[in-house]
């Protein structure tokens, strides 16, 4: 048991693309979308009924570290924690990133104190603490160069 928390990317892929051709409408498979089914082992259902699927990637996983945690709760879900997904924005990851960032230059835990909960795990601010936040920062940096995170969804959760 314990504080798990996933940042996770997403994207949907419509099922069809649509065109018009001699005045009717038209639909095809996306190949984008027969492709992803393809790979992994699945047929595209009737036509009728697909919309599309969604892709989620797990891009950043953290254990115990309750000082980001407690920053998704504060900046992203109006401080409430019930373990729901929280839609993060480009824009939030990038202020994270600052405030990490910020934090690490200056020795200062202010902006992003330790926070106690159920199995959260420790509140001190020592060695581990800075090996967390010089993780995030790694991460999100790596995360947010990447250009075609641009056009993904965000989607934060922890689970204890």
């Amino acid at each position: 048991m314990g504080l798990d928390m996933y940042l996770e990317v997403r994207k949907f892929v419509p099922a069809h693309n649509y065109k018009v051709i001699d005045g009717d409408y038209n639909r095809e498979f996306n190949d984008e979308y027969v492709g992803i089914l393809e790979a992994s082992g699945l047929k595209p259902v009737a036509a009728v009924d697909s919309v599309g699927l969604s892709v989620t990637e797990t891009a950043i996983y953290w254990r115990k570290v309750n000082s980001i945690h407690n920053w998704f709760i504060e900046n992203c879900a109006n401080g409430v924690d019930e373990c729901q997904p929280i839609p993060v924005g480009r824009a939030q990851l990038e202020l994270l990133l600052e405030v990490v960032t910020q934090s690490i230059k200056l020795k200062d835990a202010s902006h992003l104190p330790p926070t106690s909960g159920f199995f959260f795990g420790s509140t001190d601010v020592d060695e581990y603490y800075w090996n967390d936040l010089k993780y995030t920062k790694t991460e999100l940096k790596h995360l947010l160069a990447k250009p075609e995170t641009k056009d993904l969804t965000f989607i934060y959760q922890a689970s204890w």
